[in-house]
């Protein structure tokens, strides 16, 4: 059997944290330090599966600032959107951009586990996060429990009773590697359940399927508006 290892952290703790980021990573540079810090302040491995076909410049940047070695990153354009998708009542676009992330969040957890078994190493924990997020105090991380994911929310979006933030989840690495297969529920999730957002499939899959409590914590932060804005170094390199 293998002996696998963990990463000490300062202060001696033994949690060994990976981060996703998937999708995209446009517009990273506005909040690049804020995005170090939390890595380095978890010791944190960081994960990227992003919907491009080649490493540009702009891409081997953000790598090479967030130490993100080739086995640690996957480049893919998102396969066509399934059938069962395309008739749901949102843009094209909407569909793309959810089938998308979700594709991407199963890409980047794959990488996590043949990183596990290339290097005999084991990831306690897993935060889901975005590369464009602007935030405006630390995040810290609660201590790890059986059956919950965490969800970051946004301070003024905390009192909504049924609100679920996407782009801020974290867990032990049993919860998040179930969280990583909802791309395999979606047709069973939009026909069952009739789900045409991001948040109801989320909090469905998560809630009603998985049946792993979602554990809400308020925290201060937004998207950097600059992830709206045209990036020709980015956005024209597939």
């Amino acid at each position: 059997m293998k002996k696998y290892t963990r990463k000490k952290l300062r202060g001696g703790s033994q949690m060994n944290l990976a981060i996703l980021i998937v999708g995209r990573i446009k517009g990273y540079t506005h909040v690049e330090q804020k995005l170090l810090d939390l890595k380095n302040k978890y010791n944190a491995t960081i994960f990227c599966s992003l919907n491009k076909q080649n490493k540009s410049d702009y891409i081997q940047k953000f790598c090479n600032t967030f130490d993100i070695k080739d086995d640690q990153l996957n480049l893919e354009n998102t396969p066509e959107v399934p059938d069962f998708m395309k008739q749901l009542p949102r843009t094209p676009n909407d569909i793309m951009n959810m089938y998308s992330q979700f594709f991407h969040v199963k890409k980047s957890f794959e990488l996590l586990d043949a990183y596990q078994k290339k290097y005999n190493v084991l990831f306690d924990a897993v935060l889901y996060y975005r590369a464009d997020i602007d935030n405006y105090e630390d995040l810290i991380l609660p201590p790890l429990k059986e059956n919950t994911i965490f969800n970051f929310i946004e301070k003024s979006l905390y009192n909504s009773k049924d609100n679920i933030i996407k782009e801020l989840l974290y867990g032990n690495y049993k919860n998040m590697k179930k969280y990583s297969n909802i791309v395999n529920f979606l047709e069973r999730l939009i026909k069952q359940y009739k789900c045409t957002i991001f948040e109801c499939l989320i909090k469905k899959y998560i809630v009603d399927i998985q049946k792993i409590r979602i554990s809400k914590i308020s925290y201060n932060h937004t998207l950097h508006e600059s992830r709206h804005t045209p990036l020709p170094e980015y956005n024209n390199i597939h």
